[in-house]
């Protein structure tokens, strides 16, 4: 691959690690906006949604039921799944949604809140080193190869006899 070629894909890395960091920036305000504005309540768990990942692990997404501010019943699946049941059935958790759209409630959770900030933050991260690093190796690799140019008139001295 020529110079050019590989500096330029370290340079769309260093973008895509950006637009992702970008995305990481505004899921923590999206978090963020939900905590501070958001009505927690208790729910229980009345269900698990099964489905299979990309590798066809078993996974579980609970679905939770409660009552919102007026007193409608809400049944949310949640967007977080995983291998086991996380959850006993019935079991109460505490859950926060916005008050104009309860359906979109979540489990007060880390993971349920933080989790695509996390992920979204340390793969961006992950991109912009390997494209900010892809761009200097590229750099000095192609440095030392470049040919030198030595001018060698000798000593110097020279006879006139």
């Amino acid at each position: 691959m020529s110079k050019i070629i590989l500096r330029n894909l370290g340079w769309l890395f260093v973008a895509i690690g950006i637009l992702l960091l970008a995305g990481a920036v505004i899921s923590i305000n999206s978090t963020r906006q939900l905590l501070n504005e958001g009505i927690r309540t208790t729910g229980n768990v009345v269900d698990y949604t099964i489905g299979q990942d990309d590798e066809g692990t078993t996974m579980y997404a609970p679905v939770f039921a409660f009552l919102d501010q007026d007193g409608f019943e809400h049944r949310v699946q949640s967007n977080v799944s995983s291998s086991g049941q996380a959850y006993i059935m019935g079991q109460a958790v505490t859950v926060i949604y916005r008050p104009d759209s309860p359906e979109s409630a979540e489990i007060m959770s880390s993971f349920g809140l933080w989790g695509l900030t996390g992920i979204l933050g340390f793969v961006g991260m992950m991109f912009v080193v390997f494209g900010i690093g892809a761009v200097f190796v590229v750099r000095k690799v192609f440095e030392s190869q470049e040919p030198t140019v030595e001018f060698n008139f000798g000593s110097g001295d020279f006879d006139d006899d």
